[in-house]
């Protein structure tokens, strides 16, 4: 791993204070400040997973024995997510599991369920997600909980969402904000809202999509969530490429990059330097888009997100056509489409698609370039994806006529 990416990983102090911080803050549990400094000694920081492995550890260990159940479950769940934002899968989805076999509580079953879908979808083990969904949603109903039904549903929005399958996503984003009608949980309403300007702005409909956009970034800027930011940044930066503003791009993801690496928000940063990639190649600076590209692979490979490391294959094919490498381009891009069929990421498909088509075209296989972009043009139309179409349907002409 280089050097760069080793100092935008959560440094081991940090990663121990944010967690004591986050306990002693709803726990009095005596004995637990000094914990750190016996797990200090047993370590030098060259391995990070080994350090949180004996932190959670230690914390649980040490938990058990001075607080109830009911706080422990709590506990658990918080770090839980913890790990979660940091990409670190193996190590949440062993402590969901650990708290699924101690409680009771149908409430912190159906919470748990839920983030062992939450943690699927970022492997893309789409069938497990779904399943485990289901089961929050029946726990969820058991104990008529609407919040927390209508996080299974902007949940199952997500899925669908990262599957490509847009419709399906929009239907449980409306579900979701339907059943917060009348709740005050305006966190989730923010980000069920984040979730619907995604979808608006892949389907081109950028003036609602901004709308819901800012309207989420305010929320999350009085709360000082500096990972929805970091996200809400990124998103916004993805909705101004759509609109060709690449310099404007350039700098939402640049805040996206700053927030993540303060924050150490791992998943973030992936999919921001990714973004930032794609603007520079629209600029012309493929240079730096390179480096974008790789940083983006080297973080999506620690973290195990198979969905940003297919897409950096179709970037840097992209990158390696404009440098007229058809060849590397080709096989680059023929990776990212086998890796997204195997994903079933319809969206990805397409866009990799149109890569294809643009390759095709500048080689002079018209009849090949015909042929993936009406692939492309299939997806967009099944979503209706205005703009999409109708940029196609402009490179298709001088092909057909």
């Amino acid at each position: 791993m280089n050097q760069e990416l080793k100092n935008k990983q959560p440094d081991n102090l940090e990663i121990a204070d944010s967690l004591l911080r986050e306990v002693l803050k709803e726990f009095d549990i005596p004995g637990l400040e000094g914990l750190l400094d016996k797990l200090w000694t047993l370590f030098d920081g060259s391995n990070i997973s080994t350090e949180e492995r004996i932190l959670v550890d230690g914390i649980i260990t040490l938990t058990e024995k001075n607080i109830p159940s009911d706080k422990l479950d709590n506990l658990l769940l918080k770090l839980s997510r913890f790990f979660i934002e940091k990409g670190k899968l193996n190590i949440a989805n062993e402590l969901v599991n650990h708290l699924l076999s101690k409680t009771e509580s149908k409430l912190f079953k159906a919470e748990s369920y839920l983030l062992l879908a939450d943690i699927n979808i970022r492997k893309a083990d789409w069938e497990s997600a779904h399943e485990y969904i289901d089961k929050s949603k029946k726990y969820f109903s058991s104990i008529e909980n609407p919040d927390g039904l209508a996080k299974c549903f902007n949940l199952s929005g997500i899925l669908y969402g990262e599957k490509g399958e847009i419709n399906d996503a929009v239907k449980c984003f409306s579900e979701s904000l339907g059943l917060l009608k009348s709740s005050a949980n305006d966190k989730l309403r923010a980000e069920v809202e984040t979730n619907i300007a995604i979808t608006e702005n892949i389907r081109g409909n950028y003036t609602q999509a901004h709308k819901h956009f800012i309207n989420a970034l305010k929320h999350f800027e009085n709360t000082g969530d500096s990972w929805k930011q970091s996200e809400l940044h990124h998103n916004i930066g993805m909705m101004l490429i759509e609109k060709k503003d690449y310099e404007n791009a350039l700098a939402e993801f640049e805040k996206a990059i700053g927030l993540a690496i303060k924050g150490k928000h791992v998943t973030t940063l992936a999919i921001s330097y990714l973004g930032k990639s794609e603007a520079l190649v629209n600029l012309n600076n493929i240079k730096e888009a390179l480096e974008c590209s790789h940083k983006a692979m080297d973080i999506a490979v620690l973290i195990q997100d198979k969905l940003t490391t297919a897409d950096v294959y179709r970037v840097i094919g992209s990158l390696e056509r404009r440098l007229h490498h058809y060849d590397t381009a080709k096989m680059y891009l023929d990776i990212s489409l086998r890796l997204n069929t195997n994903l079933g990421n319809k969206l990805n498909i397409a866009e990799t698609a149109s890569e294809l088509a643009e390759l095709y075209e500048e080689t002079n296989n018209s009849e090949e370039s015909i042929r993936w972009y009406k692939r492309a043009m299939e997806y967009y139309s099944e979503i209706n994806a205005v703009n999409r179409i109708r940029d196609i349907e402009e490179k298709l002409q001088p092909l057909v006529n």
